[in-house]
């Protein structure tokens, strides 16, 4: 069995491993107290965490994998448990939607620098125009102008995974200067906003999640101390009231390999995260 420690705040179901694919479980109990509804997925990460299911364990035979996610049944602990035995880093979230867990993800993360994953439609018809060597097109960028939509005016397509670009618009190079924001409004406005451009069904006429969502988040998604502690974090608190549950991954091995301030550790992140979740869940 994997180890899972469940905290309570106010009814509030905070669940904590130390693995990040080991959260596979609380999630499949969410699910199953959550039958007759979608349930998304909203996580704050360091990495990505798209890779398919069981890439690692099926040395990439897909028909392998397709197996092995068709014997994951939500409805049965050892069945979870058994996938999560066979599951490596980042192959989690692929898993709980293909096995009907949850039905999309929408995911904040460092490592998604630049784009938008789903590459958005006026993208798809800029690169095919570079494909075909459009003579108007690149004509067009020998000036300068590239044609690149922006963020605000872009549309998607349908898509399970949603991830934002990680840095603001027209900001070219990451130096670590978002560090410190990564919970604060400014930061994460943008974020929300490019959700709702993404996906704007899962959003009502006032732009709140109108479907049930598991917040997830890997402490590794701190690199320093100060972005744990924000001044201004509505947003956050929105979330973090709003969820069904909340998954946290402690990832120590990880914390410290991408820190950018070297008091941090998983142990100290832990800490300060369930101070500021019982802060909000406890303010009105």
């Amino acid at each position: 069995m994997n180890r899972i420690v469940e905290n309570l705040i106010k009814g509030h179901r905070i669940y904590i491993a130390e693995k990040h694919h080991h959260v596979l479980l609380p999630w499949a109990k969410i699910k199953r107290e959550n039958k007759e509804d979608k349930l998304l997925l909203i996580s704050f990460d360091h990495h990505t965490d798209t890779h398919e299911p069981f890439l690692s364990y099926c040395e990439n035979d897909e028909e392998k994998m397709h197996q092995l996610v068709a014997c994951i049944d939500y409805e049965d602990d050892i069945s979870v448990n058994n996938a999560i035995i066979n599951l490596r880093n980042d192959e989690h979230i692929k898993t709980a939607i293909q096995s009907g867990i949850l039905c999309k993800a929408f995911i904040i993360s460092h490592s998604n620098t630049f784009d938008d994953i789903p590459e958005s439609i006026e993208e798809e018809e800029r690169m095919q125009k570079v494909k075909n060597w459009d003579k108007e097109y690149l004509e067009a960028t020998i000036s300068g102008n590239y044609g690149i939509a922006p963020r605000r005016k872009r549309h998607y397509r349908e898509a399970d995974i949603y991830i934002p670009p990680f840095l603001p618009e027209d900001i070219y190079e990451y130096t670590g200067e978002y560090d410190d924001v990564v919970l604060e409004d400014c930061f994460l406005e943008e974020k929300m906003a490019t959700l709702v451009r993404m996906c704007p069904d899962i959003f009502d006429k006032k732009e709140q999640i109108k479907y049930k969502y598991i917040l997830d988040i890997d402490l590794d998604y701190f690199h320093t101390v100060k972005s744990i502690k924000p001044k201004s974090m509505d947003i956050f608190s929105r979330l973090v009231k709003g969820a069904v549950a909340i998954t946290i991954a402690e990832e120590s091995a990880c914390v410290e390999l991408v820190r950018t301030d070297k008091k941090v550790t998983s142990e100290v992140l832990l800490k300060e995260l369930l101070v500021l979740l019982e802060k909000i869940i406890n303010s009105r």
